[in-house]
């Protein structure tokens, strides 16, 4: 998991505006709930760019639940049905 994680990490830093490879880093974080301070602020930085991006609101809120911000996380799925 680390492997994947930290080559994650490495593309994203290599291209930080590619919204898919924040969002895969954000995803490889989520493999790692003592790491959901990161994955919660790696999708912040995506929903910046794509503010409309399905896969990276439903990572968010997961990254949420894990750092024990289930409400936010509900409001955050809430938000995709309208």
């Amino acid at each position: 998991v680390d492997v994947l994680i930290e080559a994650s990490r490495r593309l994203y830093e290599l291209t930080p505006r590619n919204p898919v490879a924040a969002n895969n880093y954000a995803a490889s974080l989520l493999l790692r709930p003592d790491r959901a301070a990161e994955a919660v602020q790696a999708t912040f930085e995506v929903l910046n760019q794509q503010p409309q991006s399905v896969p990276a609101r439903i990572n968010r809120a997961l990254a949420l639940v894990q750092a024990g911000r289930a409400e936010d996380a509900g409001l955050m799925l809430t938000s995709l049905t309208g």
